[in-house]
């Protein structure tokens, strides 16, 4: 019986919508002392797909909304935040690079179901105005600064999802008793938004409003209502926590 497997194109290497590499060093025949020339920093797709160079490697720093394929490969474990998706990256021209770069394999009778992955070599080559990036396979990405958008949560579960200016609940976990019993009341559901007018102050700082559950000091457990109050958030320089006043400490799900 025939195999449908590899090599005739049976079995198709999806890329691992993101990708990474960086420039080699300094030394490097090409280099340039321009940062805009340096593939080091976050790049991101359209779809929040985010990847963070270092060196002659690129990790995966955020998920967003990948396609089913990239999703599966993520929930099987194949996949997850911190992985190298890109290794052994070398620049072979003034904006030009090359590399490998992880990639899923599926049969093309399942496209959407992850059978395993595999190291694919790949170019890449960067705009003249160092913001844009062309991955063979993988597509277009942008250079991004340090983003809240994608999912958050905090130690007991408690998960916000930030797209833009807002940050709303979309998960509740184990809460503490005050804010259960602000969900039983149906002050706080998930889908509300938990944060609005959210703006940056800085390349690792933001502002804005927060929702939050008030309370008497006599009944700590008990809501009585809830109001807006400004907030600031701090994220750390790897962008996986996020350190929110009032509300404490957060990691990034993706």
């Amino acid at each position: 019986m025939k195999s449908n497997l590899k090599m005739t194109g049976i079995i198709v290497f999806t890329m691992i919508i993101g990708f990474g590499f960086v420039s080699c060093g300094e030394n490097d025949e090409f280099s340039s002392n321009s940062e805009n020339d340096s593939l080091n920093g976050i790049w991101e797709t359209s779809l929040g797909w985010q990847v963070t160079f270092s060196g002659d490697r690129a990790v995966l720093s955020a998920v967003g909304t990948p396609s089913p394929l990239i999703i599966d490969a993520v929930n099987k474990g194949m996949v997850k935040l911190g992985d190298q998706i890109w290794r052994n990256v070398k620049r072979t021209g003034d904006l030009t690079w090359s590399g490998e770069q992880l990639r899923v394999q599926y049969y093309t009778t399942s496209p959407n179901v992850a059978i395993g992955t595999n190291w694919t070599t790949g170019t890449f080559i960067m705009g003249a105005d160092g913001q844009t990036l062309d991955a063979q396979y993988t597509g277009d990405y942008t250079r991004s600064s340090y983003s809240l958008n994608g999912v958050w949560e905090t130690s007991v579960g408690w998960q916000v999802t930030f797209s833009g200016s807002t940050g709303v609940l979309s998960a509740v976990g184990s809460p503490s008793p005050l804010i259960l019993d602000a969900i039983n009341k149906g002050m706080v559901k998930i889908g509300d938004p938990i944060w609005r007018n959210v703006t940056s102050t800085g390349i690792l700082t933001w502002s804005g409003e927060q929702l939050r559950v008030q309370y008497y000091t006599t009944s700590p457990n008990v809501a009585i209502s809830i109001n807006w109050t400004t907030g600031t958030f701090i994220m750390g320089t790897n962008g996986q926590i996020l350190d929110a006043q009032y509300t404490g400490g957060y990691n990034r799900r993706r």
